[in-house]
């Protein structure tokens, strides 16, 4: 049975896992996608999103982010760090 702190790894290693893959689903489905079919200038600032959209994919973006913040805090709490090697 694990413990409270490996439990609280493990929920930090599948927030790193979901937030990575969400990342990589979505600038995939921008690029096939959304650019493809934006009637947006590639001049506006907020291309390939119109103004409303570019909030809600802003902030659906900095959740992904925070997963994956969240999985390094737990990697980092994890003691899975390797420490100095000698390469002799």
């Amino acid at each position: 049975m694990p413990t409270n702190n490996e439990s609280s790894i493990r929920r930090a290693a599948v927030a790193f896992v979901a937030g990575a893959a969400l990342t990589t689903i979505s600038a995939a489905v921008v690029q096939l996608v959304v650019i493809p079919a934006s009637d947006v200038s590639d001049e506006m600032w907020s291309y390939p999103w119109t103004g409303g959209a570019l909030v809600a994919v802003s902030l659906l973006y900095a959740v992904f982010h925070l997963l994956v913040a969240i999985g390094l805090v737990g990697f980092g709490r994890s003691g899975s760090r390797a420490g100095p090697r000698r390469l002799v």
